[in-house]
């Protein structure tokens, strides 16, 4: 008899524990049902954020009393979304892993992880039962795929069991799309291109690198509204220019052939009076006098670039230039800028992504056609992460896909991409409360 209720008291004891135990994990999947920040906002899972699907129509052309009509059908308080914790994400049945110490025909086990997330994608893409969750964990260290992370649609989780895409444990990881390459192997340029444009009192202060023999084509491309930006070990650096630190002026131009102080005056988008009337956009660029002989002793590589105002002060641009005139000391324009240019009497623009003028620490330069790196360093290399933001394509673009976390991840020089609204909840390293949200 003993013996039988010592049994019993063993099975009622081990559903008791299992009980507190179920119940305790129903309690900590919805930890953030009680739970506020610390101002008290209510944090939530629900991606609607209590909005209202629909709102009525505009009721007045008045802004102000609209306004406060859209304002009244806001709840009173915006909650927070829920960040998942380390648990939630851990509890995915099925776990990818990548380092890059792993290789690619490995079974992206924690022991033998893959090397890049695209095959972890790709292998996950034809996974035909993810229903229990999936987490492909990064290990620690810099990811750089020049062509950005895609998840596609296949990579879709459920509102009970996201996809997630994480840092193991907190490790540091960086996800870029930039070239990435170690400092250390940059030499002091030697190549005939840097003997012949470098001023001679910094030749031996700057060091370069073939970008091409490393394997990269896509140096970055300057445009009006882009450019690449180079880090060393998050440093910013900035692309060689002149004057340093300063802007250079325009001499005014007096021939009767000139408009407005300048020789041409270019396409008129924005007729505001002062350098005439509207052109329509023609491709004629702008051509000034230049107050200096220092740009003429330049090769026009075909790719410098000029920025500063040519009409207003709040009217600034990012220009290539065309052509140089030495003749006539002038700087022709490959665009208009919208307003026309006149002649500024003042210090206005200043020239960039020269290599003649790569001539103080913390510049920088690449030569779009060699493909190789010049880089005057603020301070020793050795060991150095040098990086070169090329601006051509997302870090992260998420293609119809819903219900993706992306949690605890650097991303460096770029952005993410969202196409079709869904579900995507962007969790930023070392949990914060508080996520991004498109």
């Amino acid at each position: 008899m003993n013996k039988i209720k010592r049994v019993l008291l063993c099975v009622f004891a081990i559903m008791y524990i299992m009980s507190v135990f179920s119940v305790a994990s129903a309690e900590s999947d919805k930890w953030y049902e009680d739970y506020t920040t610390e101002y008290g906002t209510k944090i939530t899972r629900d991606f609607t954020f209590g909005l209202k699907s629909d709102f009525a129509a505009a009721p007045s052309d008045d802004v102000f009393e609209n306004f406060k009509f859209f304002r009244s059908e806001l709840p009173e308080e915006l909650p927070v979304f829920a960040p998942f914790n380390s648990d939630e994400i851990e509890k995915s049945k099925i776990k990818l892993y990548v380092s890059n110490n792993g290789k690619d025909n490995n079974p992206g086990t924690i022991d033998k992880p893959f090397k890049t997330i695209e095959r972890a994608i790709e292998y996950a893409k034809r996974l035909k039962d993810k229903s229990g969750g999936l987490t492909i964990y990064l290990r620690e260290g810099t990811y750089s795929d020049l062509e950005g992370i895609k998840i596609p649609l296949e990579l879709s989780g459920t509102d009970e069991r996201p996809t997630f895409i994480s840092s193991y444990n907190n490790e540091n990881v960086v996800i870029t799309t930039a070239v990435a390459i170690s400092g250390s192997d940059m030499k002091i340029a030697n190549d005939s291109v840097a003997n012949k444009k470098l001023q001679d009192s910094v030749k031996s202060k700057v060091y370069s690198i073939d970008l091409k023999k490393l394997g990269y084509e896509d140096f970055g491309t300057f445009t009006e509204s882009l450019r690449p930006a180079l880090y060393v070990d998050g440093v910013a650096y900035t692309v060689s220019r002149w004057p340093n630190g300063e802007n250079t002026r325009m001499a005014k131009y007096e021939g009767a052939d000139g408009e407005n102080g300048v020789i041409e005056t270019g396409d008129i988008l924005t007729a505001a009076g002062k350098t005439g009337a509207y052109t329509g956009d023609t491709g004629t660029g702008f051509e000034f006098v230049v107050a200096s002989n220092r740009p003429f002793s330049w090769e026009n590589t075909g790719n410098i670039w000029m920025y500063g105002y040519w009409y207003e002060e709040w009217a600034k641009y990012h220009k290539q230039v065309k052509s140089f005139d030495s003749a006539r000391s002038s700087v022709k324009s490959v665009n208009h800028c919208n307003y026309g240019a006149q002649y500024i009497d003042e210090k206005n623009f200043y020239f960039y992504n020269i290599l003649e003028e790569l001539d103080i620490p913390g510049e920088w330069y690449v030569d779009d056609k060699t493909g190789i790196l010049y880089i005057y360093p603020i301070s020793d290399l050795k060991d150095a992460n040098v990086m070169i933001t090329t601006n051509s394509n997302s870090i992260i673009t998420i293609s119809n896909a819903k219900n993706v976390v992306v949690n605890g991840l650097n991303l460096n020089t770029h952005e993410i991409k969202l196409r079709k609204k869904k579900k995507h909840t962007f969790l930023p390293p070392k949990r914060e409360r508080f996520i991004f949200y498109k």
